[in-house]
């Protein structure tokens, strides 16, 4: 039987897959099962599967090895310059593990419809954090279940992002999208980040300019809800002191330590071409605590050294420009292409080394841009259209021989 890596997934297939990964990125942000964190169990439940995915390609290889190779030249800079601290074995034991089995999660949904059903389990998942969150705001930063607000914003937002891919493209109801959308913003808002905001602009953006007919509208909506936003928050009393509001006046002291840990950063950076080793960034920036640099590249750059740092952002770089060519054929590389964009922003702004949903969202913008890795209504019509021609070759001699 000739293989085909394009095999249709079950309903319960899609479903189950799609729980598990979604459990796995923002698990952290639930309660604990009794004895283990939600994130730990869908992290050993998801590696069995991707194993059984590698299993089903052989001889050959499936197209997400490649990214256990980057994820094995960051791993070995540990061989030269070993972890000092507790934090960074720890730091480094989970690049290894759950964020390396989350980039490798993006293989399991094979299907066009895996997409789509991942997309409803995540707004289904975030919709239920952003109650929790309302339920339990009482002014400040709101938070559910005690997990960190960026962490919370970040899911939020990439509900908000999903469900207007769903509008747009007619997945689903448009009222019922609009009633989500409010939640997860309203959520967003009580979280009091500002990353995942403007993450959420970048990704609107990208479904703005690639969605296809309409274009103009969707921009102009765009800027509609941009003066309002702004608007709301100079005006409205809810948004008095609030983050958002110094956003506007020129940033807190929060936003001043950031761009002096920046600066660090590039210091450790000009001084240790090598890098300075997993986890060693506050020592070599003479902290005491376990701190870092609040930005995924720059952490890199600083902890694993220049090398490493360029062949990470030459793979962001590709994969992007992949999905800027495909997006506006293929929906699914539209929805993957928004969700990067946003958690792109996010972890230039607040993000560290082991951000699991964006090496998620990178591996899966490389397997969506990859030939005959889910099945694409491209190569399919492609596939039709050179068959029939064969077949019309086939017809015109014998109609002449006649």
């Amino acid at each position: 039987m000739k293989f085909s890596p394009i095999v249709q997934l079950s309903a319960f297939g899609r479903i189950s897959r799609s729980i598990l990964i979604v459990a796995l990125l923002l698990g952290s942000l639930f309660p604990a099962i009794p004895g283990f964190p939600v994130a730990l169990v869908a992290a050993v439940l998801t590696a069995g599967v991707v194993i059984y995915e590698f299993l089903r390609w052989l001889p050959r290889f499936h197209p997400v090895v490649l990214v256990l190779l980057l994820f094995g030249a960051v791993a070995m800079t540990a061989l030269s310059i070993a972890p000092s601290s507790e934090y960074g074995e720890d730091k480094l034991q989970k690049w290894l593990t759950i964020t390396l089995i989350s980039a490798l999660a993006a293989s399991l949904l094979r299907d066009r419809r895996s997409f789509q059903t991942f997309g409803a389990v995540w707004i289904v998942a975030a919709s239920g954090l952003a109650v929790v969150t309302l339920l339990g705001f009482d002014g400040g930063r709101a938070d559910a279940f005690g997990a960190n607000p960026i962490w919370l914003a970040r899911a939020l937002a990439t509900g908000i992002l999903i469900a207007i891919w769903l509008w747009w493209k007619k997945y689903a109801s448009a009222w019922m999208m609009f009633g989500v959308i409010a939640l997860l913003a309203a959520g967003l808002v009580a979280s009091g980040s500002r990353g995942p905001v403007l993450g959420v602009i970048a990704g609107v953006v990208v479904l703005a300019l690639f969605a296809g007919s309409g274009r103009v509208w969707r921009i102009a909506l765009i800027l509609v809800g941009g003066v309002g936003a702004v608007w709301a928050v100079q005006v409205l009393p809810f948004f008095a002191g609030s983050r958002f509001e110094t956003l506007l006046s020129g940033g807190t002291a929060d936003d001043a330590v950031r761009t002096y840990y920046w600066g660090l950063s590039r210091e450790i950076i000009a001084n240790n071409p090598e890098g300075v080793g997993f986890g060693n960034w506050n020592a070599a920036a003479g902290y005491p605590r376990h701190l870092w640099p609040h930005n995924l590249f720059l952490e890199i750059f600083a902890e694993m050294g220049t090398l490493v740092g360029a062949i990470t952002v030459f793979v962001v770089l590709i994969v992007v420009i992949r999905l800027l060519i495909r997006a506006p054929k293929d929906p699914i590389a539209l929805l993957v292409f928004a969700l990067l964009a946003a958690e792109l922003v996010s972890v230039n702004l607040s993000g560290d080394l082991n951000a699991r949903t964006f090496w998620f969202l990178l591996t899966a913008g490389f397997l969506v841009t990859t030939t005959f890795v889910i099945d694409s209504p491209m190569k399919i019509k492609r596939s039709l259209r050179k068959k029939q021609q064969r077949l019309e070759s086939v017809r015109e001699p014998a109609l002449t021989s006649k």
